[in-house]
């Protein structure tokens, strides 16, 4: 249920950031229409200005009310269920490098035992030469 309405939040944030950045980008251009024809000491301009300054500041308000929707959503059940993932994973990991060791070890004494069984090979076909 948190999660749902954080979802539908989210969206209507989503598209209220959405319109006001539609209304900055209007703004911006009839400011700067308005400063093209000289009239920038108009009262139309200043009002022109005090809302794209409004709808820049709502935008930004609204980007940070979306932050704090998504960090709201993620409480204690989450956190714990992350370590305890994060625990078995670890404990995953230590086991296969306790297992990779092994392999190594075998590896080595492979190694050591193909050598011995070269150099005997090689002092018998010296004997047989």
């Amino acid at each position: 249920e948190k999660y749902v309405h954080n979802f539908v939040l989210n969206i209507g944030l989503g598209k209220e950031r959405q319109i006001q950045a539609a209304n900055i980008i209007k703004y911006a251009i009839k400011r700067w229409y308005l400063n093209r024809k000289h009239q920038s000491l108009t009262s139309e301009y200043i009002k022109i200005q005090r809302r794209l300054y409004r709808s820049i500041h709502f935008n930004q308000r609204l980007k940070r009310e979306q932050k704090k929707v998504i960090d709201s959503c993620i409480g204690l059940p989450e956190l714990i269920t992350a370590q305890r993932e994060s625990n078995d994973k670890i404990k995953k990991l230590m086991s296969m490098e306790v297992k990779v060791d092994r392999i190594e070890k075998n590896v080595a004494d492979m190694n050591t035992t193909m050598n011995s069984i070269r150099n005997t090979l090689d002092l018998l076909l010296n004997k047989i030469t």
